[in-house]
């Protein structure tokens, strides 16, 4: 649906002709041709077009496009039509909006999701069950604004662990060669000159200081974004992926083991306890939650940075990178599948479609864009930045 924002009062008879001749599958005549004819032809543009205005109670009906989505929440009141003349818009409008922006006040994401029919019911008066639902439930539209992920290197490389610094720098890991940077956000991925390690995850703290983690070895830290990664005389684990949490604790998980802290980012890594899982990825949200994901099984969640990781309930899938972005979606990869989505941290995560990869590490740039990783393949962002809000 284009929206409602997008309207013309008072389509033309061509138009109304146009609609009709594509619903019947026939041809119309004008007001002289049916003298000719006789009466017992199809009604003329003219008689279809009162009628249709006579149907819609008086008033007047907008765009041909939006009308032949066949939905009567396409009737503007005088109410509504007072408004737009004050320069708002009425409930049901659909506009484009940044991903990475805070929706104003009465906007939500237009999307295939279930709302109640009591808590939105001006939203539901517009548009009924058009998507789907029954009952108290309704659905929203699919939002017709493609996000697929599209590579952005031509180099093919071991890609695993990413993160983002304070200073926009992406970082890319490469299991047994290099660390690699784009300098803000821009340009190429240029080689660090690491020694050649058996890199994993990464992760930055709001100081700037990127950590990344190897394999059966230590964790280094390169300090403020600048030099080199410095052992941190970490015990040789199992190491995997790594997070910052809103506090600036710093996780490291251990492949087929515990999950250790550093609390403040200052001192070693302390197991937390947790269930020896094989543990691949993590990620941590604005608000302090800390995601760990399992290779073959479940995604996990410790609520506010406090106590264990519990279970979420999700489909047993090889979970491989993680990321979230700061509107609160957090985005999970999936080795030789697809990428999912919780939005608003909420939810379950839902296929987003993309293309079957070796997807491995992720992170979000300042811009709201999402980059994930290809493990023997190249390095990948989400093209859309933008998406549709719903005014309810």
């Amino acid at each position: 649906m284009s929206g409602i924002s997008n309207f013309i009062c008072k389509p033309t008879a061509a138009e109304v002709v146009e609609l009709c001749e594509s619903v019947t599958d026939k041809n119309f005549v004008t007001d002289a041709e049916k003298t000719q004819l006789g009466t017992d032809v199809i009604h003329t543009a003219a008689s279809v077009k009162s009628a249709i205005e006579t149907l819609a109670g008086g008033v007047d009906i907008i765009s041909l496009d939006n009308f032949k989505e066949g939905s009567t929440n396409l009737i503007l009141t005088a109410a509504e039509r007072a408004l737009i003349a004050n320069g708002e818009l009425p409930v049901g409008a659909i506009l484009d909006w940044p991903k990475h922006v805070a929706l104003p006040t009465g906007w939500m994401w237009w999307r295939k999701e279930a709302k109640n029919t009591i808590t939105y019911a001006n939203l539901f008066a517009k548009i009924g069950y058009t998507y789907g639902g029954s009952g108290t439930t309704f659905f929203l539209g699919e939002n017709s604004t493609a996000a697929l992920f599209l590579a952005i290197t031509g180099t093919q490389k071991n890609y695993l662990g990413m993160c983002r610094n304070a200073n926009k720098d992406i970082y890319v890991a490469v299991y047994g060669g290099d660390i690699y940077k784009q300098t803000e956000g821009v340009g190429d991925f240029i080689a660090m000159g690491q020694i050649s390690r058996n890199w994993y995850g990464m992760c930055a703290d709001a100081a700037g200081n990127v950590y990344a983690a190897v394999y059966q070895n230590d964790i280094y830290k390169q300090t403020g974004g600048v030099g080199n990664f410095i052992g941190m005389g970490q015990n040789s684990r199992n190491w995997s992926d790594m997070c910052v949490d809103a506090a600036g604790n710093v996780y490291a998980a251990e492949y087929g083991g515990d999950i250790y802290k550093q609390t403040g980012g200052v001192g070693n890594f302390i197991a937390m306890g947790q269930t020896s899982r094989v543990w691949y990825s993590m990620c941590a949200d604005a608000v302090g939650n800390v995601y760990a994901a399992e290779y073959g099984g479940d995604i996990y969640k410790q609520t506010g940075g406090v106590g264990n990781f519990i279970a979420m309930g999700q489909t047993s899938r090889n979970w491989y990178g993680m990321c979230a972005d700061a509107a609160g979606n957090v985005y999970a990869a999936v080795k030789g599948g697809d990428i999912y989505k919780q939005t608003g941290g909420a939810g379950n995560f839902l296929a987003m479609g993309q293309t079957s990869r070796n997807w491995s590490g992720m992170c979000p740039n300042f811009d709201g864009e999402i980059y994930a990783a290809v493990s023997g393949g190249e390095l990948f962002k989400l093209s859309e930045s933008t998406a549709k809000i719903v005014k309810y």
